[in-house]
């Protein structure tokens, strides 16, 4: 026979629940009865230590945030001194070489200041076949290739000694 679930297994009528209610008062009801300064002493001890145990968890969160906060700190001042100090030994670095404006003494473009227009229009130049004009050839090897576009293009991203400092 299935079993029907919108009946209840258990049908408990009023005068029967108040029964099983006192039943279990019974069973479980205290056998030994406390003073109630005995009560009340048991009361206030396990409130004092549960304060003890309060104030120990909220001193250990503060020194935790207070050392996680050192911790943050440190690892800051950590990668800023080792930031600067790998750049000071670095052999790029602007206090190691003086750095210029580049101008080009003879620039196609005759502005004097190369810029990357100046090293894309003369590699397109040199990808397209067409043979530049020897005044391209910046660094004086005696060819106009992509080294001198090289040299274009760093010319163009050097700072200006009074820009670095």
């Amino acid at each position: 026979m299935p079993h029907d679930h919108d009946q209840d297994d258990i049908d408990l009528n009023p005068s029967q629940s108040q029964r099983l209610r006192q039943d279990l008062q019974a069973l479980y009801t205290p056998t030994i009865d406390v003073a109630a300064d005995a009560d009340r002493a048991i009361f206030d001890m396990a409130t004092r230590h549960f304060a003890v145990i309060r104030r120990r968890r909220m001193i250990l969160r503060r020194v935790a945030a207070t050392l996680g906060a050192a911790a943050s700190a440190a690892a800051i001042l950590l990668v800023v001194w080792v930031g600067h100090t790998w750049h000071e030994a670095s052999p790029a670095s602007p206090k190691n070489v003086p750095v210029k404006v580049a101008t080009i003494q003879n620039d196609p473009t005759a502005h004097r200041r190369p810029d990357i227009r100046d090293a894309f229009r003369l590699a397109r130049d040199l990808e397209s076949g067409r043979q530049p004009q020897p005044r391209w050839d910046l660094n004086r090897d005696g060819k106009v290739d992509r080294a001198d576009v090289d040299a274009i293009a760093m010319a163009a991203v050097k700072l200006d000694e009074r820009v670095v400092q």
